[in-house]
């Protein structure tokens, strides 16, 4: 479908943000395309006088979403020929804010003004901003299919580029396990999926026990968390319920658009910023959790230490954004980091950094930090957000707020140049 700029397509994707919910505007929206003959004082004339309109159905019904706007755009739905007066244009019912309609409309039952201007967006521009945010897919037989996160209104997460091996192992947290309910978690995979609800429910502060196995205090801390979000308190997992569970790392994975002249170290503090924003935080035990997995490509436990793993699928989402390769292969180890850096020329110790002018000079935000613990051990790895003289800002994961290593959350810290090393990305 052509618009006349991006005036028209501006407009209806910010009505359709400012809903907050796409999710119910999708349906009525579509029916009024889909079914806009089926009004009663139009029906008669609308499928005598346009023969192309019953092919329309049709044409959509075995050619599918590609076809919807090509097909009414040569059909021309025109007021006039409804049969329900003048006028000879399309109608702006359909086609108000895109290059289709410029003018006239009905201003009172029967009475048409070929001047009057619709201030309203068309059903068909609508539905065109709704396909292209990724809150509807429509089938070969017209059924409307929702997108469930677009029940948390943020547009930039309805669709998630996991393309890729750094990102494959993430559908396995945010895919929907099934309907789950109270008795749930008798089979491996029921258990699995109860025990995910559980850590996500303990993340929004309804708190309940992580054992896999979904009972009353489960469904209560489900239906608070229900009703803290506006919905149905059911006590039961659906698709729209667990979008919004799983929301604050649908948000974290997003594409961020770094503009043009943008830097692969500038597009990592981006992401780490939008990943902090949501507190990623271990739960249900020691390096624990949906974070914790996110960032261990799918594993998590007590051994599995994920401040390398942090800053590596930072790295990887801003080159995903940016649709570069990859600096250097992804490692879990600090000593595996330091390695790499060292083998490729990357490496930055401490002494080369000994006064501010050096640290200026040498340093830049996006650049790795190390702490070293011995001459050939390195324990803890994040990002340099900003260089100062005397000390600096970090973004970082597994720390805590005494700026230690291995800690419970990722965060924005600051720390001083002792026994600190730095790796470039390129």
């Amino acid at each position: 479908m052509a618009f006349g700029g991006p005036v028209a397509t501006a407009s209806a994707n910010a009505l359709v943000r400012e809903t907050g919910n796409t999710w119910n505007l999708a349906l009525p929206i579509f029916k009024q395309v889909a079914t806009f003959a089926s009004r009663e004082a139009f029906r008669q004339q609308f499928m005598t006088a346009h023969p192309l309109m019953r092919d329309m159905l049709s044409t959509l019904r075995n050619k599918g979403t590609p076809e919807i706007f090509n097909v009414l755009r040569r059909a021309r739905v025109e007021v006039g020929q409804l049969g329900v007066g003048g006028g000879g244009i399309p109608t702006p019912y359909l086609w108000s804010g895109s290059q289709h309609y410029r003018k006239g409309k009905y201003v009172a039952d029967h009475v048409f003004d070929p001047e009057a201007v619709s201030g309203q967006v068309g059903a068909a521009v609508l539905l065109k901003a709704l396909i292209d945010l990724g809150a509807v897919t429509i089938d070969r037989q017209l059924s409307v299919e929702a997108n469930p996160a677009a029940a948390t209104g943020h547009t930039p997460s309805l669709e998630i580029d996991l393309t890729g091996n750094a990102f494959k192992h993430i559908a396995a947290e945010l895919d929907y396990p099934g309907l789950l309910k109270n008795g749930s978690g008798g089979s491996a995979t029921e258990k699995r999926g109860v025990r995910r609800v559980q850590e996500w429910l303990n993340l929004h502060d309804c708190i309940t026990s992580i054992d896999s196995g979904f009972g009353d205090s489960t469904e209560e801390q489900l239906k608070k968390f229900q009703t803290l979000n506006n919905r149905q308190p059911t006590g039961q997992l659906d698709e729209e319920t667990w979008a919004l569970l799983t929301a604050p790392m649908r948000r974290t994975l997003a594409a961020i658009d770094h503009g043009a002249s943008s830097t692969l170290e500038d597009a990592v503090i981006r992401v780490a910023q939008q990943h902090i924003a949501e507190m990623p935080l271990e739960v249900g035990g020691d390096n624990r959790g949906p974070w914790v997995r996110l960032y261990m490509q799918g594993t998590d436990g007590a051994d599995q230490l994920w401040c390398a793993g942090f800053v590596c699928l930072m790295i990887a989402q801003a080159a995903r954004d940016l649709k570069v390769s990859l600096p250097f292969r992804r490692q879990v180890g600090v000593d595996a980091l330091v390695a790499d850096a060292k083998s490729s020329g990357r490496f930055i110790k401490e002494s080369d950094v000994s006064t501010p002018l050096l640290r200026r000079s040498k340093l830049r935000p996006g650049f790795l930090f190390v702490v070293r613990k011995t001459a050939s051990d390195w324990v803890h790895v994040g990002l340099v957000q900003a260089v100062k003289d005397q000390t600096f800002d970090t973004l970082e994961g597994n720390t805590s707020g005494d700026g230690g290593s291995n800690g419970t959350t990722a965060r924005a810290g600051n720390r001083s140049y002792l026994k600190r090393d730095f790796l470039r990305l390129l």
